[in-house]
């Protein structure tokens, strides 16, 4: 299996989990009702999220 695409410590208190990222090893589609439910819980709206989204991906990588 490959390595972590991120890892780090997160420091809750005095506890210090170790968190890593891996890449997905299956591809899935992002249904509409996922992404609003996003938005809701951060409070802004779905044209907002769109741009974060869009900004955080790697430039190699956007359709």
């Amino acid at each position: 299996m490959p390595g972590p695409v991120w890892a780090r410590v997160l420091s809750v208190g005095l506890v210090s989990p170790p968190i890593a990222l891996y890449t997905a090893t299956d591809s899935h589609t992002i249904r509409c009702h996922q992404l609003l439910d996003v938005a809701e819980r951060l409070g802004i709206d779905i044209g907002e999220l769109r741009r974060r989204i869009t900004a955080a991906e790697p430039a190699g990588e956007r359709a």
